[in-house]
């Protein structure tokens, strides 16, 4: 898997570095986009309606606080009367910037509660201890290195398979690209944006290879929603490392996204 990793991040270096991406950008279209990012997006939902069906009561109310927080409570301001932020006040919009970490807090502070006074049954989802033995027997911090699971080998079919992934990959980032670009009120990518941004996912995939993560490093269509709903564009929306145990930090940061 690594070297097949490896493979793919080559095919983004020489597809990204010698401006191949940026000559055939002009291909790319709203007629060829908008399909590519609808099967995209629609092959995802089963990742949202499984975890989801465990608890529908829970996750109607997480989709009900984000909703109410990014769409309708997002003119509301600290009261002036707050010396604190009296200064700022005619510039924070505090639910419009917060919205996802707001609606976790109030829910998971919600589902500790029923756990406490034990109204949730042992094997409900919802119980915020059926994870607690997770943070309390993981280390804090986990550094990788290359090479942690032992030396690539190289088999010709994940190869190949790996080397059509990463087109169809870049394809879906260039596809992103743009969209992204509309969501932030930005003017459409250049054709040198979109080499570099391709040629950087592929530096980002050699070393995911070179680390053993096991899949290549893109842009994701979740994070269009991420930007439209926190109104934040320059934050880091995931971490991927390949611990044999997860660190609680990566937890912490896995329950904010």
């Amino acid at each position: 898997m690594q070297a097949s990793t490896a493979v793919g991040a080559l095919t983004e270096l020489f597809m990204g570095g010698l401006g191949f991406v940026g000559l055939f950008h002009r291909w790319i279209t709203p007629l060829t986009m908008t399909p590519a990012i609808a099967l995209i997006g629609l092959s995802n939902i089963s990742a949202a309606t499984e975890p989801a069906s465990t608890s529908w009561t829970i996750a109607a109310i997480t989709a009900a606080l984000i909703t109410l927080l990014s769409h309708y409570l997002t003119p509301c301001r600290p009261s002036s009367d707050m010396a604190v932020v009296k200064r700022v006040n005619d510039s924070i919009t505090f639910f419009s910037i917060l919205p996802i970490f707001v609606t976790v807090t109030i829910v998971w502070l919600v589902c500790h509660i029923l756990t406490v006074h034990n109204l949730f049954p042992q094997d409900h989802a919802g119980r915020t201890d059926q994870i607690a033995s997770i943070i309390r027997n993981t280390t804090w911090f986990r550094v990788p290195y290359p090479f942690q699971w032992g030396t690539p080998t190289a088999h010709w079919e994940p190869m190949v398979a790996m080397g059509f992934v990463s087109l169809i990959s870049m394809m879906e980032t260039v596809c992103d690209y743009y969209a992204y670009a509309v969501v932030a009120g930005l003017p459409p990518p250049p054709p040198r944006a979109l080499n570099r941004g391709i040629f950087m996912e592929g530096v980002g995939c050699l070393l995911a290879g070179c680390f053993g993560s096991g899949m290549l490093c893109g842009s994701q269509d979740l994070n269009l929603g991420l930007i439209a709903l926190t109104r934040v564009l320059n934050f880091p929306t995931r971490l991927v490392l390949p611990p044999s145990r997860p660190s609680v930090v990566q937890c912490i940061q896995a329950a904010y996204i």
